[in-house]
């Protein structure tokens, strides 16, 4: 059989998606917007990883605002400071994560009728 690999060394490319796919893909969507929006042009997943790791208060804060994240208190900065461990990452906001989970459903169920059931309250406290 041919085309099997028997050894894959680091650095082998194992995988290039269709042209379809990758034009497709969340990255390619991000890397469209953030020319549009910032003027900052990444033609590889190469260039994003280096400007994340040469300015990351910059790359972190485009995925923010990129992805929309919803907080009831902004935050003061990206990151406290580069020192890892230790460094805090958005610091100063409060996010919900449900409220993310949700926030694009229209109904509760998709039926739109509405049904009940008796819940029970518990807790961790005795």
């Amino acid at each position: 059989m041919t085309g099997i690999l028997t050894s894959v060394c680091e650095g082998d490319l194992l995988w290039t998606p269709r042209a379809d796919f990758a034009a497709a893909a969340n990255v390619t969507h991000y890397q469209a917007w953030l020319e549009r929006t910032r003027g900052r042009a990444a033609s590889s997943y190469d260039e994003l990883w280096q400007w994340s790791v040469d300015d990351p208060e910059a790359f972190w804060g485009s995925l923010w605002e990129y992805f929309d994240v919803l907080s009831s208190e902004p935050y003061r900065s990206v990151l406290s400071d580069r020192s890892m461990p230790g460094c805090r990452w958005f610091e100063g906001s409060l996010v919900n994560y449900t409220e993310h989970l949700l926030r694009h459903e229209s109904v509760a169920s998709p039926t739109g009728s509405r049904s009940c059931m008796r819940l029970r309250l518990s807790s961790w406290q005795a």
